[in-house]
């Protein structure tokens, strides 16, 4: 698993303050892949539907971590998300599928 996302990062995807994520989001130089992706890990359990699909607009991708993240949450509005924005629910690389 990747290093923990910053106090700042976690503070702002728990607040749901779109405003400031999408400041953040956009500051220069932008974070990396990686910090998007730890970014979605932990909003699929923290934040709320606005703000996961904020992160997916910015370009974070689905991780192991994330996929069981939003299995556990087992939100039909987040599965909707993620199937609106590319998720294949019968995807078997990291297990049973999201339906099984």
């Amino acid at each position: 698993m990747w290093p923990p996302l910053s106090n700042h990062l976690r503070e702002i995807i728990r607040s749901d303050d779109l405003t400031r994520l999408n400041n953040e989001l956009s500051q220069h130089p932008p974070l990396d892949q990686k910090e998007l992706n730890r970014c979605l890990i932990f909003a699929t359990s923290e934040a709320s539907i606005e703000t996961i699909d904020d992160l997916v607009r910015w370009g974070a991708k689905m991780t192991e971590e994330s996929f069981y993240a939003v299995i556990d949450r087992g939100d039909p509005a987040l599965l909707q998300l993620m199937v609106e924005n590319g998720w294949d629910v019968n995807f078997t690389e990291y297990g049973p599928t999201a339906l099984e």
